[in-house]
């Protein structure tokens, strides 16, 4: 059998500072790998920027063969500042699609490997866009532009008409009010001779009440809900370029603040991964399996947040009944709070099996919500292929029935947590218990 090698890289990573911590052995599994192989420093490249770097790993070259000196480079024929990676080629004709080259030159390794019909999976690896055919499957890494061919370039939207553009933004003023129309600023249109920007409108309300932002994108029916201070989820846009074409990007919204202005930020729009307009991996769809993957991740992380939460507030409504056990008006409270406490725990039975002590209490007792949708996450990140349908009904499914129960918890922490805590002063519950001393 064919043995197989795993390279890891950190990029950036001072072997200064690993030193340093394994020698006070806070780095134990890394000790481990250093005690059952070989260990010594490499020198770097010059300048040791993560493109030129990795560009030298990957090839084997230095960077007078491989071309990537930075991660800018200069027109010789303007001396302007371009990007280094890569280059977009505007399309032929109105029939055919633009391309995008990756400027690094030389044999990467993987290559090397496909013609010695040894497969390879290159997963992030900058400077790999766009996403090349080889012997086995890539994701490309840092380098992957946004849908405008800019680094990360997001846009910044305020009624404070005394705001300017700062570094790698761009800027929106808004109008007054409360229910704004807007656009999301999407790819440049290079078929016209003067390349334009397209956009998606989007519609936003200032809910000022729950202190939160309410958005609705043209042609969806759907409203995204997002608290001040809070990021959205990836939100997918699509931006009409032509009568017969289109282009849909991800991206995230981040509120920061409802009042006494509107302020809020959309991130750089990024390739869809279901549906990208260059090659970010190979095979096509493989992109698709990381995605649905990180957000099964998100939504188990949401998930344990909340039962973390509802032990959290269970524990003190426990903590504070037997204290405050034998007072005047105790009933009342204890009443309250053993319903209050009932209500959290059928939310978190819910979530979450609660009577999993051992490896074997799974056979014992039905799974929940959170098993289901772990258990869908080995599924998914068990192939090297892209999802299927039926993962992504599954997942539909779950996440449908895990917001249920997180909107349940919500309301219960905005309505019920603050009335029981009105109670309890009402009732003139003290804050300190003075017990007699034990005889």
């Amino acid at each position: 059998m064919r043995k197989k090698a795993i390279v890891i890289g950190l990029d950036g990573l001072d072997p200064g500072i690993v030193d340093a911590m394994l020698g006070r052995g806070e780095l134990p599994n890394l000790a481990k790998i250093r005690k059952s192989g070989t260990y010594s420093r490499l020198a770097t490249t010059y300048p040791a920027q993560t493109p030129v770097a990795w560009s030298s790993f990957a090839t084997g070259s230095n960077p007078g063969m491989h071309g990537i000196f930075d991660f800018i480079s200069r027109d010789p024929g303007t001396y302007l500042p371009d990007a280094a990676l890569s280059r977009f080629e505007r399309a032929k004709n109105m029939l055919a699609q633009p391309r995008v080259v990756n400027q690094r030159k030389g044999i990467p390794v993987w290559q090397v490997l496909t013609q010695a019909g040894i497969p390879s999976t290159v997963l992030r690896c900058p400077c790999t866009f766009p996403a090349e055919a080889l012997q086995g499957r890539m994701i490309a890494g840092v380098g992957v532009p946004d849908v405008r061919g800019s680094q990360s370039k997001g846009t910044f939207y305020t009624q404070d008409k005394a705001v300017q553009a700062q570094e790698n933004e761009q800027l929106i003023t808004l109008d007054k009010g409360d229910n704004l129309t807007t656009r999301v600023i999407g790819p440049r249109n290079t078929r016209q001779t003067a390349a334009v920007d397209t956009s998606c409108e989007i519609r936003v309300q200032s809910d000022k009440a729950a202190r939160r932002l309410v958005i609705q994108i043209s042609g969806s029916s759907e409203k995204i809900s997002v608290a001040e201070g809070s990021w959205s989820d990836w939100i997918r846009f699509k931006f009409k370029c032509s009568l017969l074409q289109s282009v849909t990007g991800t991206a995230r919204i981040y509120v920061r603040q409802i009042e006494p202005h509107l302020e809020f930020y959309v991130s750089a729009v990024n390739f869809d991964p279901a549906a990208p307009l260059f090659p970010v991996s190979f095979p096509a769809d493989y992109a698709k399996q990381p995605e649905l993957g990180l957000k099964i991740r998100d939504k188990l992380t949401e998930t344990h947040n909340a039962i973390i939460q509802i032990r959290d507030v269970r524990k003190q409504i426990d903590d504070l009944l037997k204290r405050v056990a034998g007072q005047p008006n105790f009933k009342v409270v204890n009443d309250a709070g053993t319903a209050l406490n009932k209500n959290l725990t059928t939310i978190e039975e819910t979530l979450y099996q609660t009577k999993n002590q051992s490896s074997q209490d799974p056979l014992n007792y039905p799974i929940r919500l959170n098993n289901k949708l772990a258990a869908l996450a080995g599924v998914v990140g068990g192939t090297e292929s892209a999802p299927t349908a039926q993962s992504y009904a599954v997942y539909d499914e779950l996440v449908a029935q895990i917001d249920a129960q997180l909107q349940k918890l919500a309301q219960i922490m905005r309505t019920d947590v603050p009335a029981f805590n009105q109670l309890v002063r009402d009732q003139n519950i003290p804050a300190v218990v003075v017990k007699p001393p034990s005889q």
